[in-house]
């Protein structure tokens, strides 16, 4: 076990890290068997409802205070300090009332006797360094986790998970709390102050985790926060996600006033140090210095992530975003009992988020607005089609229609996927190639074309152009990727968590076959829904070009 000066014992440095740990990454490229890709998004979804449950238990003072005690009936912080009561005394020579936030030794062991208890981990915590609440800290890794099988289904590429977090703290807690939840990932932590850095090292250390999380010294003298120099020279794979949890305030005189605007005192003792709560410019100058480093090593990191503990960070942030050329951003509220805070991830890349993970916003609070305002455009598009308004011809089905549709589209190549209640396509394309202007412009290269030098080029899926010396579709650069459903739809959602009867049991599933007459609604079902979901590309208009054009099926006529 290491001293608590310098590198925890394990690999010396980065390139070695990523080095050893290889054995134990998980393999998602596209050789690698479609089962070991799954294993990784199975991990990710069990993961993601179990511990969510985690938080909902600890997300109040009340909530922790029945946790505190053990089978035996020993309080945690009992157990956590090897069953001896801790024998405090307030200033009336009475026992400290368990659950009493507002002390800071009891809000380091209760913390403590939680993570053995829900994950194993042992920590050791300094007493003038903060104190992690572990509800807070969990529900940020959950949306990482999000991130990550979002991220881990668009591109299919890498070996394993790689994440990088920016000034890890005295508790190390982040790599912590991911080394549980993600057994396969690997971490790189950095750290600017001696004393948290050495913290980290034995909490590293004493859970046998230095085979797994690199800890980093950093200086505040460094030009980036990002460790750009310990990417850009040692790490030639890409990196999964950032995290960082930066300091809120600009100054200790900030730190005041808002304390005293406040209409009551906080619920718990914060130990907070100088380094961990303030920045020159507070939270928006750190995050703002951050993004713009970003931009050196963004064709390395899928994405990077940041918390921000105050609303009014989201506006400022975003336009810097903006402003510097990007539009792949997401934005999520953490909400733990009275607190809020917001996530805020970026990327300089072009795989797209679900709405689900970048849209994410909990009900408007008493002094806060809606922030719907700074929530990137949606990457989800319905339409509806009631079975009433819907005319085929030849028998055909809807899926039919659709793809007949995509076949039609040169330089394109789409899988197709069936269920009984639904139908779906992945759909790539390598040329904005299906608007009328493109096919006119087709049109007349053909008439002008002669003779026997006219090639044909032959785009059906998985098909080379022009013979087999021609660079396959696949191995182009698309300019779009989008997911294509079909779906029955109801008026009123049923609630998934609600039992089926025996009557609903017998609902027929999705019918997408048509007839020559008109379809006349049913009481199961009363239409079905065609949506789009934006999976990688960089223009937003291609996105709702190729949706317009999917919707054009002139096979499908709509009132």
């Amino acid at each position: 076990m290491s001293s608590g000066h310098g590198q925890p014992p394990g690999p010396s440095t980065c390139s070695d890290f990523i080095v050893a740990t290889r054995p134990h990454t998980v393999g998602i490229e596209p050789t690698t068997s479609r089962t070991d890709a799954n294993a990784l998004t199975v991990e990710l979804n069990v993961l993601a409802t179990v511990h969510s449950r985690v938080i909902r238990a600890l997300s109040t003072p009340s909530a922790f205070v029945n946790r505190m005690k053990d089978a035996s009936g020993k309080h945690l912080w009992q157990t956590a300090a090897g069953g001896r009561p801790t024998g405090r005394i307030d200033p009336n020579d009475q026992p400290i009332r368990p659950g009493d936030f507002k002390d800071p030794e009891q809000l380091r062991q209760l913390t403590c006797a939680l993570l053995v208890r829900d994950f194993n981990l042992k920590l050791s915590l300094p007493y003038d360094r903060l104190c992690p609440i572990i509800p807070g800290r969990l529900d940020y890794c959950l949306w990482l986790i999000d991130v990550l099988k979002a991220s881990i289904e668009l591109t299919h590429e890498g070996d394993r998970v790689l994440v990088i977090d920016i000034g890890t703290g005295s508790s190390a807690i982040y790599p912590l709390l991911l080394s549980r939840l993600l057994k396969s990932a690997q971490m790189i932590a950095t750290e600017v102050d001696q004393s948290s850095y050495d913290s980290a090292v034995r909490n590293i250390t004493q859970n046998d985790l230095a085979d797994r999380i690199f800890l980093q010294k950093t200086s505040s003298t460094d030009p980036s926060i990002l460790p750009i120099g310990l990417i850009t020279q040692n790490t030639s794979q890409s990196i999964s996600i950032t995290m960082c949890n930066p300091p809120f305030y600009n100054s200790q005189e900030e730190i005041e006033a808002l304390r005293q605007k406040k209409d009551t005192p906080p619920e718990g003792a914060c130990t907070g140090s100088e380094v961990e709560m303030i920045y020159p410019g507070g939270e928006v100058g750190f995050i703002e210095k951050m993004m713009r480093d970003s931009l050196i090593i963004g064709s390395q990191t899928r994405w990077f992530t940041c918390l921000c503990g105050k609303y009014t960070t989201l506006f400022p942030v975003v336009q810097l975003f903006k402003s510097l050329g990007g539009n792949n951003y997401a934005i999520s509220e953490l909400i733990q009992g009275r607190t809020r805070r917001w996530v805020i991830g970026w990327s300089w890349q072009h795989h797209r988020l679900p709405d689900d993970v970048a849209r994410t916003m909990g009900p408007p609070g008493p002094r806060l607005k809606d922030c719907s305002q700074f929530l990137p455009p949606s990457n989800h598009l319905e339409y509806y089609m009631p079975l009433d308004v819907i005319v085929f011809g030849n028998r055909k089905t809807l899926a039919d229609q659709i793809t007949n549709t995509l076949e039609l589209v040169e330089k394109s190549h789409f899988e197709q996927f069936h269920s009984d209640s639904s139908c779906s396509w992945k759909v790539t394309l390598y040329e904005k190639n299906w608007t009328r202007n493109a096919r006119r412009k087709r049109k007349f290269a053909a008439a002008e074309a002669s003779g026997p030098q006219t090639t044909t080029q032959d785009t059906r899926p998985g098909k080379r152009e022009n013979g087999s010396d021609a660079v396959q579709l696949s191995d182009r650069n698309p300019i779009l990727e989008v997911r294509l459903s079909l779906n029955a739809y109801h008026p009123t959602p049923r609630p998934e968590d609600r039992q089926v009867t025996k009557d609903e049991s017998r609902i027929p599933p999705l019918k997408l076959y048509s007839s020559p007459s008109v379809i006349r609604p049913t009481e199961e079902q009363i239409g079905v829904k065609i949506s789009s979901d934006w999976l990688f590309g960089q223009d937003r208009d291609l996105f709702l070009s190729f949706w317009n054009h999917v919707l054009k099926m002139k096979s499908v006529a709509t009132t």
